[in-house]
């Protein structure tokens, strides 16, 4: 809900709320990505039903192009190493997303899996840190190269940046 900006998906504290795969299509600095919020990933739920959930969040990581696995930032660190190590196993791309830095705060968070090389510490309910995301996004799928013609732009940042100006030199050009 965050990333794109409505109301797309339930959001409870209650584990278990998301079940079913929902896809949501988002354009993000002139890329087209299909977002697909699946059930959370828990080691030892009792429910059937929560278990289908989890086996097909498994099978929809194996299909994508990147991976964003959010977490509590409250979540023992020993718990993320273990799913960390699990990913990297199953050759996965990857982000971590340390959720709720509002609540423990961001360098408290920052201390406990500042060491994690692909972690992204955001607050989904207060928006913070969410562009920062975004850019990760992107400069993860395109492995830092986004192609025209003959020119390399490295970073999503820059690449939005030079979007930008092109359109205005056009409103200029036109006006």
């Amino acid at each position: 809900n965050a990333l794109i900006g409505e109301e797309r998906t339930i959001v409870s504290d209650i584990a278990g709320t998301t079940r079913d795969s929902i896809h949501t299509h988002y354009n993000l600095f002139q890329k087209e990505f299909v977002l697909i919020d699946t059930a959370g990933i828990r080691q030892h739920s009792t429910d059937s039903i929560e278990s289908a959930g989890i086996e097909r969040s498994f099978e929809k990581m194996n299909q994508a192009d990147l991976v964003l696995y959010l977490f509590d930032t409250a979540e023992p660190k020993s718990a993320i190493e273990s799913l960390k190590s699990e990913l990297d196993n199953k050759q996965l791309k990857y982000l971590l997303v340390a959720n709720k830095i509002d609540e423990v705060g961001d360098e408290d968070s920052r201390k406990r899996f500042g060491d994690f090389s692909n972690v992204v510490f955001i607050s989904a309910k207060k928006n913070l840190h969410t562009e920062v995301l975004k850019e990760r996004m992107v400069d993860t799928v395109l492995q830092g190269q986004v192609n025209t013609e003959s020119t390399i732009v490295t970073n999503a940042r820059h690449y939005h940046a030079l979007k930008e100006a092109a359109t205005s030199l056009a409103d200029i050009k036109a006006g």
